[in-house]
Parts: structure tokens; sequence; C-alpha cells
């Protein structure tokens, strides 16, 4: 879905401040702030897409943060009663 806004221009500019110290551009920006920022509908996303989501944004997360994110979803599949583990294919390959 394509959609146009006008912004304050002080609020134009923090955006774009904020997309170039990320590295980011400033729409893709903008969507990550919009998806932070609204309530997610539960039937919408189970848990398991809610924390994959999380994992997309590892690419803003400090080597700190990466340590934490991949011992939690360890944590996570090591807990499990089921042998199927969730996050096997995401720590395999993003956390390498």
């Amino acid at each position: 879905m394509n959609l146009q806004i006008e912004l304050p221009e002080a609020l134009g500019r923090r955006l774009a401040d904020e997309a170039h110290k990320r590295g980011s551009a400033l729409s893709k920006l903008a969507v990550e702030l919009l998806e932070q920022s609204l309530p997610i509908s539960t039937k919408a996303k189970s848990t398991s897409e809610m924390i994959l989501g999380w994992v997309a944004q590892d690419e803003m997360m400090s080597d700190d943060d990466i340590t934490r994110h991949r011992s939690v979803l360890k944590a996570i599949d090591e807990d499990r009663s089921s042998d199927r583990k969730l996050f096997a294919k995401v720590l395999a390959e993003k956390f390498q």
C-alpha cells in the first residue's frame, strides 16, 4: 500500500536524521516506526510470528542485543515439550 503524508518540517528532519544515523532508507524507517507504534492484533499474529518479526529487525541490534536475542530463542526451543523446534532455522541462518 502506498501512502503519502504531510509531515511537519521539524518531524521530517528528525525522521531523516534518524534514518541517516541508522543507515536506513527514510521510507523503511517510517514503516518500522509505525509497526512498533501500532498495536498488534493477537488474531493476526501468533507468538512465533511476532518473535520472527523481531528477528527481522536484527540489523539494528547491537552485538549484546544479538547475543541476548539468540539466548532467548534458543531457550524457547530447548524448553518446548515438542521435538519440533520453532527457531532452529533462524538460529542457524541469522546467528552464526
